[in-house]
């Protein structure tokens, strides 16, 4: 699995980028990948659910937020796995399909 994390300015506002490259063999679900920092709420989870990559994420006070991208991606293929947020906005892109966006 390679990792890639990374922040940028645009327009005057971060955008918090995480990319994984990762072949998920014939699991059915396990933890991915967990962001969070002791002295902030912000917490950002990427898991495996049924096949699908599962997203959770909680900025500020405000409610978790969780939302689902890709399908059947325990097949032992490599599948790119990218998650950006930009202010309350996140999003997630598996492979080339659309993206789910959250806000």
């Amino acid at each position: 699995m390679t990792t890639q994390a990374r922040q940028k300015m645009n327009s005057n506002r971060p955008i918090s980028l995480v990319q994984l490259q990762l072949a998920l063999c014939l699991w059915q679900a396990g933890l991915l990948l967990e962001t969070r920092h002791d002295r902030s709420p912000d917490r950002l989870q990427l898991a495996l659910e049924g096949g699908r990559v599962r997203v959770s994420a909680r900025l500020g006070s405000s409610p978790t937020k969780v939302m689902f991208a890709g399908q059947s991606l325990n097949d032992d293929i490599y599948h790119a796995v990218r998650v950006s947020r930009r202010g309350a906005k996140i999003s997630a892109i598996v492979d080339d399909d659309e993206a789910v966006v959250g806000e």
